[in-house]
């Protein structure tokens, strides 16, 4: 394992094949997605910046409703995706992007709301003053798994939510490891 992931398509698949560590479950159709039953479900896209989120849809009318409108906007099926909604914005501690440059850098927020409303809130910092934030709210095991991410992919950023219980498909994690990159 390990290397580059040089663009969001080859991202979403790693995340869905759990190749992160802990996560969500991702469905690839609109079809497998109500199905599943794993109401709120988000809608997201495989365009690099991430695209559109329709957060936290309760139903399959309104799941089928925001597919729609993506379609409408111009995205294909393929770029089109889903996702469990399995945490709540309260339950959020810390989240932002780390990566190693040769030092651990951390882009963080405390700030409890959806990672793109968290942005503005986010500072920078390296050294031992990230990995203290890191191992302050992280678990031990991952932190362990970031770290492992870290090495397995040493060019790429990690994207990470943690929260104040377990959360994701581990469910004796409390931190969601949502993309490596290098794009």
């Amino acid at each position: 394992m390990g290397g580059i992931v040089p663009n969001k398509q080859i991202a979403t698949r790693l995340f869905a094949e759990g190749r992160f560590g802990n996560g969500v479950a991702q469905y690839e159709t609109l079809d497998e997605a109500c199905r599943s039953g794993d109401f709120p479900i988000t809608i997201r896209t495989r365009r690099a910046g991430g695209g559109p989120c329709i957060y936290s849809l309760d139903s399959e009318n309104s799941l089928t409703a925001g597919y729609h409108s993506l379609l409408e906007k111009g995205y294909t099926r393929s770029e089109i995706y889903f996702n469990a909604t399995v945490t709540q914005d309260e339950w959020i501690t810390l989240q932002g992007e780390v990566m190693r440059s040769p030092d651990l850098v951390l882009y963080y927020s405390k700030h409890r709301a959806k990672m793109r409303e968290a942005y503005p809130h986010m500072v920078q910092t390296h050294g031992l003053q990230a990995k203290m934030l890191l191992q302050g709210a992280l678990d031990p095991s991952s932190y362990d798994d970031l770290m492992e991410l870290l090495d397995d992919y040493p060019d790429s950023v990690v994207e990470f939510s943690c929260f104040d219980r377990p959360v994701g498909t581990a469910l004796t994690r409390n931190t969601i490891f949502w993309e490596v990159r290098n794009y």
